[in-house]
């Protein structure tokens, strides 16, 4: 594997290929038994923005598997100030790094800085796509599901903004459906999927045989639902609208006890997070035993592993790791250093 850009680029194989081999790291961490696979790789990490989630988890993830992650955050490298170019940066972190994930707003930038990089580049979000997130949330549906159903029997139900912007609603609409998966999309007009990502939602329903249904009618969704999903209902820099997104959006259009209880006695919550508490979604259902958001943050750090395995397979050659230390060694002994 070159990139992890966007899943449309793998095989339905390929994911679920990548979500098994999630939950085995996981398996073997949880017993302390993590293999330090990556031992001596450095992954840089370039973001344009804060980050809880996606900075931890890459970052302790790298570390686990044995490795070094460095966290270039805004005004700590060149790129973006006017001082280097994109091209400029790639070729320099590519001489530096192993791998690197970058989280930038245009997805456009991310595509030109693949076409410069030398190295694996993970898609760490950009305003349109997050591939690591709807990867960790097919490995999280996956542990959580109802063992009686494949997934091809599932129903997912998204209640929110699902706009363009939005951008793992986005993803998911191009990529859940893929393996079968029922999609509700509820949400008002104004706030839905337009243009050539709704036609990729309807294409991937119809080449995986999933279901994708746009509608404003939650207890329709949520009867049947195996996992209601709701992400944040504005962003840093929308602050502005707030009071107006909320009244469009409460209560009809919101995650909450009156809606949940519609739902089956095994359906499960789940967010991206972060969360705005009591906007898309109340405290009564966040923190509900049936919510799995916590076990959904914490799968983003397994699924990058996997990733990042994969991407970085290398074959181990400790005999010629040895001899270079000896080599090194007897130089130090016999020089004046």
């Amino acid at each position: 594997m070159n990139n992890f850009i966007d899943p449309i680029d793998f095989t339905n194989e390929q994911l679920l290929d990548l979500a098994e081999l999630s939950l085995m790291l996981k398996s073997f961490d949880k017993v302390g038994a993590c293999p330090e696979l990556l031992k001596g790789k450095s992954l840089g990490m370039i973001f344009e923005e804060s980050s809880t989630r996606t900075r931890i988890s890459f970052e302790v993830a790298m570390t686990k598997l044995g490795g070094h992650a460095l966290y270039l955050r805004p005004g700590e490298i060149h790129m973006g100030t006017g001082y280097e170019s994109l091209y400029d940066t790639a070729k320099v972190v590519s001489r530096f790094c192993d791998i690197v994930c970058a989280r930038v707003h245009e997805h456009d930038d991310m595509l030109e800085f693949a076409k410069h990089v030398d190295i694996p580049l993970i898609n760490a979000m950009t305003w349109t796509l997050h591939p690591c997130q709807v990867l960790s949330d097919l490995m999280t549906i996956l542990e959580h599901k109802p063992k009686e159903k494949e997934l091809s029997d599932l129903t997912v139900a998204w209640i929110g903004d699902t706009s363009d912007y939005e951008c793992v609603a986005n993803n998911h609409a191009q990529f859940l459906t893929r393996f079968g998966i029922k999609l509700y999309h509820v949400s008002p007009e104004g706030f839905r999927l337009t243009g050539e990502n709704l036609e990729r939602a309807q294409n991937a329903a119809e080449a995986g045989g999933g279901q994708f249904i746009v509608t404003e009618d939650a207890e329709a969704a949520i009867r049947d639902a195996d996992f209601v999903y709701t992400g944040t209902l504005w962003y840093h820099g929308q602050e502005d609208d707030a009071e107006r997104r909320k009244s469009i959006f409460i209560p009809n259009f919101q995650v909450n006890e009156a809606v949940f209880r519609k739902g089956p006695d095994h359906m499960k919550f789940m967010h991206y997070l972060p969360a705005i508490r009591n906007a898309e979604v109340t405290d009564w259902v966040m923190d509900h035993d049936r919510s799995i958001i916590f076990d959904q943050a914490e799968n983003r750090m397994y699924s990058e592993m996997a990733l990042l395995v994969s991407m970085l397979q290398t074959e181990e050659k400790p005999r010629m790791k040895a001899h270079a230390e000896n080599v090194v060694k007897e130089f130090l002994m016999s020089r004046n250093l």
